[in-house]
């Protein structure tokens, strides 16, 4: 199982292995504790980490760009209840106005992506891709295969 979680100073190690090898644990416990939620640039910032089993394979950082709806949402489809979350959760997000809607189906290594901007548009991709993420405009791409999902 793939969760989402904030770093705890349990993970010092690796953030100090992965991340920052120079840093001192004090140096990385002061990190943890200020990126789990501040306000960075005037806007909500919050980080966490990506756990599949009990190692981490990966981060996210959330940067809030307006207070009014969350700019970007992924569902990653489980095999007990796929047709849900991949019909009643999409029409929450997009009726919550999200901006961009990923569902990732781990089974098929697909990814359909969602973008609200005049209209919707629905992109797809396989696991294997550096996928553009469009809120971003396209500066980042994310390749799933490297989470082990």
């Amino acid at each position: 199982m793939v969760i989402l979680r904030h770093f705890e100073y349990k993970d010092v190690k690796s953030i100090r292995d992965n991340l920052y090898p120079d840093f001192s644990e004090n140096d990385i416990r002061n990190l943890i504790t200020e990126r789990n939620s501040c306000i960075f640039q005037g806007h909500y910032f919050e980080m966490f980490t990506v756990e599949s089993g009990s190692r981490i394979v990966g981060h996210v950082s959330l940067y809030e760009k307006s207070w009014s709806v969350a700019s970007a949402g992924v569902e990653i489809l489980s095999p007990s209840n796929w047709k849900k979350d991949a019909i009643l959760k999409y029409k929450k997000y997009v009726g919550a106005g999200v901006r961009e809607y990923w569902i990732a189906d781990p089974r098929r290594r697909t990814v359909q992506v969602f973008r609200k901007d005049n209209g919707t548009t629905c992109s797809f991709y396989i696991f294997d891709d550096q996928i553009p993420v469009g809120i971003w405009d396209d500066k980042l791409s994310i390749c799933l295969a490297e989470y082990n999902l």
